[in-house]
């Protein structure tokens, strides 16, 4: 995030590691607190342990999870907590695999052959029905298949930053060029990539609103970037010659 500090979510509890976990060891029952509330940390733990009908909780592999969700729920990120992002992409497979070991362990030590098929057959109705709950819903939906306006611009856009360039890429566009450009994250700190593929009519992530971004183009119009490509409030800039020296200065906060 071109600072050391930019992941750092943890400030409730001090503003380095030592000192955070040295606050955490001396202050047990509010780094306890922390972990489960709000009552959004509970409810994300409980439907990923669900993934696996709760086996993995008798498996020696659940302590592989256990530091990736303590990292989350003691941060102060609340994009952290649910089940909405990419961030529980991580511990689904180590969770079904603690819950592979904890049911063979059982069936062996008891020789209950029964017991892995219908662990089986019952985490899969489990998954199939907890898919709405989880970042993959709108493949369920019809209408996320179809591309309606918006969608056909933000592809021309995409289309227009040439193959072999760096560009600083707006959030939910820049996956869509990481094959074949080198992307930054177009944010509030002017990097001075050469391309820019801007959205000036969605609010995105990380600025403090359409405002904001609306800003940081006529900033960068300012400074030579000519428009190059614009339909539905995407944009992209280009800026030929040579670039302003880099800029690494923390715009304001939101």
């Amino acid at each position: 995030g071109s600072r050391a500090v930019f992941y750092w979510r943890y400030g409730q509890f001090g503003p380095t590691l030592p000192s955070a976990a040295w606050q955490m060891l001396t202050h047990p029952l509010v780094a306890a607190d922390t972990l489960v509330s709000p009552g959004i940390k509970v409810h994300t733990v409980i439907y990923l342990f669900a993934i696996a009908g709760f086996a993995a909780l008798f498996s020696p592999y659940l302590l592989a999870v256990l530091p990736l969700l303590a990292e989350r729920m003691l941060a102060g990120a609340p994009n952290w907590w649910g089940l909405d992002f990419h961030y529980n992409a991580f511990v689904v497979v180590p969770l079904l695999c603690a819950g592979v070991d904890a049911v063979a362990r059982l069936a062996r030590r008891d020789r209950l052959t029964w017991v892995g098929p219908l662990w089986g057959v019952t985490v899969v109705v489990i998954s199939v029905w907890m898919v709405h709950l989880f970042a993959f819903a709108p493949l369920t939906d019809v209408s996320s298949w179809q591309r309606d306006a918006d969608m056909r611009a933000a592809a021309s856009a995409v289309e227009r930053v040439p193959s072999g360039v760096m560009v600083e890429a707006v959030n939910n566009l820049g996956p869509q060029l990481t094959g074949r450009t080198t992307v930054l994250l177009w944010d509030r700190l002017p990097r001075w990539a050469p391309w820019v593929l801007a959205d000036v009519e969605r609010p995105v992530f990380p600025f403090c609103g359409l405002a904001d971004q609306q800003q940081r183009v006529a900033y960068l119009e300012g400074h030579g970037y000519q428009v190059v490509y614009q339909d539905h409030g995407y944009l992209v800039l280009h800026r030929s010659g040579p670039l302003p020296p880099l800029d690494t200065a923390q715009s304001p906060g939101c």
